[in-house]
């Protein structure tokens, strides 16, 4: 049996891909290659249960040699338009091979629109996009040292939102509802419980609270009653959906409880 059988059969019906890769390059050319290791991916899953429901993300940090979150132009600098290129191109790719959920991860304006603009032209309507209200957090370090994603100047702050700054978030996820998202995920979880639950009172999207591999080191010592604790009061914050690297094991405990 493999994981994805195994968490099928524990109850958990949705899970999110991510892929580890070492031909970087500046333009993150490899994540649009039509063999690359997230379409194997998502490929693997979709025939092996298909029922499950796939989402990746979309975003430059995992595929480009710098680790950046967007493409650079030769000064250095954001290049919005092959940026936003990429997004969409991944996003394509994705449905294409079977994902149900694409989450462009680096908070960026007008990202949401072009790639529902580009899912849709090309036949993927009913592809569902869900950004990432993400915080600037040292939650996220062991993420991104697992995946060589640290950029090689300075941190992510451009595109990832400043931690003191819980109205900018709002904003933020606003802005994407606006631009066509269809829901919005917070991380990391722990952190952002606040903000999670003024989304819930001022929107009505699905909203899943994303609990990071930072969180998920901590909850390694605690007791299964302390891990289903945090992951309930997520739910009572406002969380439709948890996502959570320690979904095995929670899924077990409440297979237990019943």
């Amino acid at each position: 049996m493999t994981i994805t059988h195994e968490l099928w059969a524990l109850g958990v019906h949705a899970i999110k891909l991510f892929a580890f890769v070492e031909n970087k390059t500046p333009a993150g050319t490899a994540a649009i290659a039509p063999d690359n290791l997230m379409v194997q991916s998502i490929q693997t899953v979709r025939a092996a249960v298909p029922g499950m429901v796939i989402s990746t993300e979309v975003c430059g940090c995992a595929w480009t040699d710098t680790g950046e979150c967007v493409v650079l132009d030769d000064h250095g600098r954001t290049d919005l338009a092959a940026t936003y290129t990429l997004m969409s191109s991944m996003a394509t790719l994705h449905a294409q091979a079977g994902a149900d959920i694409i989450g462009p991860a680096a908070v960026l304006d007008g990202s949401v629109m072009e790639i529902r603009r580009v899912l849709d032209e090309r036949g993927f309507g009913d592809v569902a996009i869900t950004p990432s209200v993400i915080f600037d957090s040292a939650l996220f370090t062991a993420y991104k040292s697992a995946m060589n994603t640290e950029p090689g100047r300075g941190n992510r702050r451009g595109f990832q939102i400043d931690p003191d700054r819980a109205g900018l978030a709002l904003l933020q996820a606003e802005r994407w509802i606006r631009e066509g998202a269809d829901s919005a995920l917070v991380q990391p979880a722990m952190t952002s419980i606040d903000v999670l639950t003024k989304l819930r009172a001022s929107t009505h999207v699905p909203l899943t609270a994303f609990s990071p591999l930072g969180e998920s080191q901590m909850f390694a010592t605690a007791s299964d009653a302390v891990l289903l604790e945090y992951l309930r009061s997520l739910k009572r914050a406002g969380a439709d959906l948890i996502m959570t690297y320690d979904a095995t094991r929670a899924a077990r405990l409440l297979t237990e409880e019943k």
